[in-house]
């Protein structure tokens, strides 16, 4: 894997976070605590590292 402990499990967090994005209708915000993140502003700013976009422009990507 290459990966540590804590890069893994964001990746698990960030992909769970992203099929909820994409399959329902709850907040960002509700999504972000549901996968694991203790803070908003660091679920943000993970997920903009890892796909170059906010929660929110991911969804209105994804869901057409």
């Amino acid at each position: 894997m290459g990966d540590n402990f804590h890069s893994f499990l964001e990746k698990i967090r960030i992909s769970h976070a992203c099929s909820l994005l994409i399959s329902s209708n709850e907040t960002v915000t509700s999504i972000c605590f549901e996968v694991g993140f203790t803070s908003f502003s660091t679920f943000s700013r993970v997920f903009q590292a890892r796909f170059l976009m906010s929660p929110t422009s991911y969804r209105k990507l994804n869901q057409g």
